[in-house]
């Protein structure tokens, strides 16, 4: 076992004891599927459930106005997301968020507006994402 390994697993164990563990759902968009007898494309979305922190931004931080060239706007959030999850209650590791999902906390949809992973050498440690919530939603 790496130090890294040792690392994921540390954040693991902070962010289900700190965090909302298993209160965390990523819908992650996959291709549309063709429907012949509706002449539609349909989306397709798979949905994992993880463990993670979310939070404020702090305006205090420096370089913290803006995330991969997107900026912060009031009631923006900031989640930690673990790399263990649940697929149809199967352990597996959490994929990379991308910008087309969706994360539902507590009963509030947010959009996933940037995300990066934390992967030293390689080994995935911790998904963070810069989140939004859905117009209209509580």
């Amino acid at each position: 076992m790496s130090i890294y390994d040792r690392l994921q697993a540390s954040a693991i164990r902070m962010l289900t004891l700190y965090g909302r563990p298993q209160g965390v759902t990523l819908l992650q968009a996959g291709p549309s599927v063709y429907d012949p007898s509706t002449g539609k494309n349909t989306p397709t979305t798979t949905t994992y459930v993880g463990t993670g922190a979310l939070v404020d931004f702090s305006m205090t931080q420096p370089a913290v106005s803006t995330i991969r060239g997107t900026e912060i706007q009031q009631g923006d959030k900031l989640l930690y997301l673990a790399m263990q999850g649940t697929l149809n209650g199967v352990s597996v590791q959490m994929p990379q968020p991308n910008t087309d999902d969706s994360i539902v906390i507590d009963g509030t949809t947010y959009n996933v507006v940037a995300t990066t992973t934390l992967d030293p050498a390689g080994t995935p440690v911790l998904h963070t994402m810069h989140l939004r919530g859905v117009p209209g939603n509580p």
